[in-house]
């Protein structure tokens, strides 16, 4: 049995890497927003970059802003769901290797898909 000091442990350590990581991400593409920029376009948000001499082109705000975020936090909640669905189905089926692929969740996605691509218009007419 794992000490609950231990445990704590790993989940700190386990979400100071999802932090670290959540960071580059945000840095990750065409237009390089850096760290400063980061922390500048934040501050600027909430009206306390006065004091800051950085200033932060219009279209790296628009790119942190209207891309990145948004990307990032739906990137950590799609696996957040997909880790939990992970766990309630080995819960439910009170079976450590149950997986979609065992239980046949993944070839029921793969008949909807089908169907769905079957039965939808053709869009390039």
């Amino acid at each position: 049995m794992i000490s609950s000091r231990h445990s704590w442990r790993v989940i700190l350590g386990t979400l100071l890497v999802f932090c670290c990581i959540f960071i580059i991400t945000l840095n990750i593409g065409k237009v390089q927003v850096t760290f400063a920029d980061m922390v500048t376009v934040f501050l600027d948000k909430i009206k306390l970059s006065q004091s800051f001499a950085l200033e932060v082109a219009e279209q790296k705000q628009t790119i942190f802003w209207n891309v990145r975020l948004p990307r990032a936090i739906l990137a950590s909640m799609v696996g957040a769901a997909l880790s939990v669905a992970g766990a309630v189905m080995q819960t439910l089926y009170r079976n450590p290797l149950a997986s979609p692929d065992v239980l046949g969740v993944t070839q029921a996605a793969n008949l909807g898909a089908g169907i769905a691509i079957f039965f939808s218009p053709d869009q390039r007419c």
